[in-house]
Order: structure tokens, then sequence, then C-alpha cells
């Protein structure tokens, strides 16, 4: 028994499912590049990771990092005391 359909006919809606397909996959790993460089940016600045939004405080010893990290740039950013000895002053 031969088929009513024409291969061609067939063609085109396999055509634009495929593309459809990967347009789809495209637009997901753009979505996850950029949501990868956000993620990426926000933790470079400080930011606590967005995975731990979901728990009701800080992650144990963030606290703790964040502030020995402020002391120590405190620590930089004072100037040092000049050195008078050995210059006669």
């Amino acid at each position: 028994m031969r088929s009513r359909l024409h291969p061609c006919k067939l063609l085109r809606p396999v055509a634009y499912a495929a593309l459809s397909g990967v347009g789809l996959l495209a637009l997901i790993s753009i979505g996850i590049m950029i949501a990868s460089r956000v993620n990426g940016h926000v933790l470079g600045k400080g930011g606590t990771d967005t995975q731990w939004l979901w728990f009701g405080a800080e992650p144990r010893g963030l606290v703790r990092l964040r502030e020995e990290a402020r002391m120590e740039s405190d620590d930089t950013l004072q100037e040092p005391e000049p050195n008078l000895r050995g210059r006669g002053l």
C-alpha cells in the first residue's frame, strides 16, 4: 500500500522541529553562560552564593571570614608609621 504523503511534505515539519530544537538548545546555553558570569561577579564582589539564600542564615564560618577580611583590609589601609631610627632624628 502506498502512502498518500509525499516525502517532501514530511521533510518540512521535521526540519522545523530540528531547527527549533537547536534554537532552544542555543537559548538555554546562552542563559546558563550569562547566569554563571553574573554569579561569578557577585561572588567576586563579596556576595553570598545564591544557593545559600534558601537557608535562614549565613553559612557557618562566613561571618568570621568576612570579619577577618575586613580586619586585614583595615590594616592595609592604615599608613605605616615612619621609621625615625637611624636617620639621626
